[in-house]
């Protein structure tokens, strides 16, 4: 993000404080900043791994080279996860005050890209039951040529649900009770236990880099298997 000073620190006891407090801020604060919820997810096993192998290396006296090496290598994909969420999710992100970037370690929004439109049409979005609580969303657009291309300046969907039995009213989106944040199509969504059995309604917005909502939500239907 800056070319003069790397946002991420170079040494490793250091960068091993700056991923945990990262991981934890991304991981608490997931859904009220709108994160894609896969790569805070695919964050856990990383840092997870990091951490077991800096335990070992951090102790100068005992560590052996593959110690060093182990840790070394384990901060390579975690490095690269952290500087594409912060990037990407974090950086131009409306729902993130200034404040929040920097508790984060990332540099605040400079305001000097490109504002991306906020969108003005809805996708089309199409629901399957792939495993028990889980079903699988798809989305395609008017672009014929790239299926699963999402519009310009647009990064995912925000799909909000809502639960309901036969003969009952239909939840409107304000009354949907669980939220997800999806990045590529398809993308799975985990349901309660408490809501096996239900009926579901969803609403599906874009949101674009900005986090800004779409104007247009997409209405679909399912049963919770």
């Amino acid at each position: 993000m800056s070319a003069e000073k790397d946002w991420i620190p170079r040494p490793m006891d250091d960068f091993r404080i700056f991923a945990d407090n990262f991981y934890d801020e991304s991981n608490t604060n997931q859904l009220a900043w709108h994160l894609i919820g896969t790569k805070v997810a695919a964050m856990t096993p990383l840092i997870a791994t990091f951490d077991a192998d800096h335990d070992i290396s951090k102790h100068h006296a005992s560590r052996k080279p593959t110690d060093t090496s182990n840790t070394e290598e384990a901060r390579i994909p975690l490095e690269k996860l952290i500087r594409e969420i912060g990037q990407y999710e974090m950086k131009h992100n409306d729902f993130m005050t200034n404040e929040n970037r920097t508790n984060c370690g990332v540099p605040n929004d400079t305001g000097e890209t490109h504002v991306a439109p906020v969108a003005s049409v809805s996708p089309a979005v199409s629901n399957k039951n792939i495993a028990r609580l889980v079903d699988e969303i798809s989305y395609t657009t008017a672009d014929t040529t790239h299926a699963h291309a999402k519009p310009d300046g647009q990064q995912g969907l925000k799909v909000k649900i809502g639960f309901y039995v036969k003969g009952a009213p239909i939840p409107s989106e304000d009354e949907c009770t669980q939220t997800d944040i999806l990045g590529d199509s398809p993308s799975d969504i985990v349901f309660a236990e408490a809501n096996f059995g239900s009926l579901y309604v969803g609403y599906a917005r874009w949101f674009n880099t900005r986090k800004k909502l779409g104007l247009a939500a997409t209405q679909f239907f399912g049963v919770v298997r």
